[in-house]
């Protein structure tokens, strides 16, 4: 009886070792799983903010000849274009707290997307 104990709980521990490295193999790669969704989602990000940011740029500057014929003088007319991007920075600057917060909300669903499922399929079984 003795025997079967120690054979009972020898294996018992090595199913718990088992278990224990499985637990910790799957925390690792969900970890990598979303810190490549986090790059992912910053790469992109960046992709889309300096194409926006040379489109504005070529916008503005052919808004800024625009208005130098306009008004006859190119000083005139860039100084008008500094005074639209000091507008667009004041106007950032007031609202850097909601739009920082709608990013991080943005970052949170993207990153906890699949982490919705889960705790769907958990609550069925």
């Amino acid at each position: 009886m003795s025997k079967e104990n120690s054979q009972f709980f020898a294996g018992l521990k090595d199913d718990l070792q088992a278990y224990v490295d499985t637990q910790l193999q799957l925390a690792k790669l969900t970890i990598y799983e979303k810190s490549a969704r986090a790059v992912a989602l910053l790469a992109l990000g960046l992709a889309l903010f300096f194409t926006l940011l040379f489109a504005l740029l070529f916008i503005f500057l052919s808004l800024g000849f625009f208005l130098s014929n306009l008004f006859g003088s190119t000083t005139i007319g860039f100084t008008a274009i500094a005074l639209i991007y000091i507008l667009l920075f004041a106007g950032l600057l007031l609202l850097r707290k909601r739009i920082s917060g709608k990013i991080e909300d943005i970052v949170i669903k993207e990153l906890t997307r699949d982490d919705e499922y889960d705790d769907e399929s958990q609550a069925v079984k």
